[in-house]
Formats: C-alpha cells, structure tokens, sequence
C-alpha cells in the first residue's frame, strides 16, 4: 500500500519493494497520530507497554515449557525495548516507569533454572499485572496493533535473512497479539471491517506458512493502513487511468501464471491488483457508485483469491476475470468519467463526508 511507491506503476524489483515496504512502515507511526490529533506521546506509551508486555507473556510461556533460552531472549527483548523509550515514557508516567525498569534490571540477571522457574514465573508474572491495571483506551488500539505488526516485519526480515528462529518466534506471538487485540475491540465500519479481516486472516496464516517476506510486507503495509485510517484522497481528482491499465495487465499476468500452474505468483498478483492498485480507485468509484464498488472489492479481494487459493481450474477463473470483473472495471471507469463530465467535483463530494474512514470522526 506503501504511498511511497510510485503511484499506479508496477515495482518488478522485489528488493527495492521490500526496502520500500520497511520504510512507509517505519513511517506510519508517526504520520498517522497527527492526523487525527492523537497524543503522540499516549500512542508512545501504550504501545512501548504493549510491546513489553507481550514479550513477557511469551517469555512466561516459554518458562512453562521450560525454554530457558527462549525465556531469558524474550526478557532481553522486552527490557531492551522498554528502556529505549524511558524519557518518553516517564513524561507520561514516571513512577510506573521506574519501577519496571527496575524490575526489569533485576529480571535480566536471574539464573533460570527448573529450581527458581517458580520465582521468576512469579516476578515476570507481577510485572505484567502492572501493565494490565493501566487503564485500557481503545482509542489507541489500532495505533497499538500497528506497533506490534511493526515489529512482525522486523523480526520475520530477521527470520528470512538471516535464518533466526528467535525471530520467527517473535513474529508469530507479536501476530497473534497484534489479532486479539484487532477482534478485541475496534471501532470500524462494517466494509472496512470486513475488508480488514480478511487480509489481518491472510497475513497471520502467511506468517505461520512462512511465506516469503515480500508477500508479507506488502500485505502488512495495507492493514496498517487500514488499520490506522490513512486513506488515498490525495489521489482523487488526478488522473487514474493508470490504476485501470495496469491492474488489467496485472490480470493478464496473472492469467498466464495460471496457465503455468503458477497458482502462488497467481495470488500475488491478485493482491498486488488489489491492494496497489484498486485502493487508490475506491474513494472516486464510491462516490459514482458505491454500490458497484462493494460488488467490485468482494469479487476481487474474495471470490477472486478464493478461487485461486482452492486451485480452481483455470479456465474458469480467467472466465471470471473476463465476464467479470474486467467488465465491471470498465464500467467503474466509465461512470467516475461521466461524473467527471458532468462537472462534479469528486474531491469535494468525499471530502465533505462526515467521517473519516475506519470510523474515525473528523
């Protein structure tokens, strides 16, 4: 989704994607609080806790299976990234602060062994119950989702690169909270809701299968995007023609791929289609015919990768391509056009909506 690739225009070169995927990621904590006059250090503190906590809750796991190694990673982890952050966090809470890089401290230097695993069982487990009596603010559930899918991308390019297991494990428990606190409670509309959902699924069971980490970035990107309500209006009003032509020819390669039997590049290049591209055409078509675009996201994020992902024969989903989907591309193109015609200013009419997207009010 990254806003820093070249908009409409197809990035073949799969590491400068990737660099590309790293830095709008690195990005988006601190573009996003400001647009909606959220206190950046708030959105610091609750996501330096989250980040801290979780690694705790993993560290007590693997102290139950008796992974001492694991255990003593996960505290290390934990406690280095709490004190990176101490002088913003004690701006917002010094002595709760204090006390957990003290106890951190001291964490870092117990022996693990079968003999003490009940003692540091407990002290780890005392320190998370000063996280969770800090008040819960869902307004920073996302803003704290994103901080966690942040780090996902770090380790897991870890874990690729360089072969780190301690990193594929940080990636999957810091995914599977980033997914509980997502279905725990955020404020959403119902079609970005859905939408969400469906690629926060994709990207939790790409990440378990070990997929390339292009593929994950990429897709990870997008739900922070979402996930944090930045939005493409920028692009509205501007020539989007480009989008329309080169989701066409990213179809076309996706239907010679089938033809390989290359059902994996396959689905890339539905997403890729989706997310680089089809995004930014959504907030134009919405105002031309929203009801055309629901139709136009549910069979290109849904009907299209379903029948990808259950190797459907190919002849059929080409057929779908063509008799579907093409089509009503075409006509969404046709109607913004006549829109456009008829001197309405697409900008204007969204830019007049009454909320944000994701549910966020102005």
């Amino acid at each position: 989704m990254s806003p820093l690739l070249k908009k409409g225009f197809k990035n073949k070169q799969l590491l400068k994607k990737s660099s590309l995927a790293i830095f709008a990621i690195a990005m988006l904590l601190f573009v996003i609080p400001s647009a909606y006059s959220i206190d950046n250090s708030k959105v610091r503190y609750y996501s330096v806790i989250e980040v801290t906590e979780t690694s705790l809750n993993l560290a007590l796991t693997s102290l139950e299976n008796q992974d001492f190694d694991s255990t003593k990673n996960f505290i290390e982890f934990g406690s280095t990234h709490f004190s990176k952050n101490l002088e913003k966090l004690r701006n917002v809470d010094a002595s709760l602060t204090d006390e957990v890089h003290i106890s951190l401290l001291d964490l870092q230097t117990r022996q693990l062994t079968p003999e003490n695993l009940s003692t540091v069982s407990s002290e780890i487990t005392r320190i998370v119950e000063i996280f969770e009596a800090i008040p819960e603010d869902e307004e920073y559930n996302p803003n704290v989702t994103v901080a966690l899918l942040i780090i996902v991308d770090e380790q897991y390019a870890i874990f690729e690169s360089e072969g780190s297991e301690f990193s594929y494990q940080i990636a999957v428990g810091f995914m599977e909270r980033a997914n509980q606190i997502f279905y725990s409670g955020t404020d959403y509309n119902e079609r970005q809701k859905v939408e969400l959902q469906s690629f926060f699924n994709d990207m939790f069971e790409m990440v378990k299968n070990k997929d390339p980490y292009a593929s994950i970035a990429s897709t990870n990107i997008w739900v922070q995007r979402d996930l944090l309500g930045t939005d493409v209006v920028g692009t509205i009003g501007t020539d989007s023609s480009s989008f329309y032509i080169v989701i066409k020819e990213l179809y076309a390669e996706l239907m010679i791929e089938l033809d390989n039997g290359d059902y994996k590049k396959a689905e890339q290049l539905g997403i890729e289609a989706y997310l680089e591209n089809f995004e930014y055409l959504e907030p134009e078509i919405e105002v031309a015919d929203a009801e055309l675009l629901y139709q136009l996201e549910w069979d290109m994020r849904e009907e299209l990768r379903t029948m990808i992902k259950n190797y459907e024969d190919p002849d059929v989903i080409k057929s779908f391509l063509v008799d579907s989907i093409i089509p009503r591309l075409d006509t969404a193109e046709a109607k913004v056009a006549d829109l456009r015609a008829s001197g309405v200013v697409i900008a204007e009419v969204f830019a007049n909506k009454e909320t944000k997207p994701m549910g966020f009010c102005i």
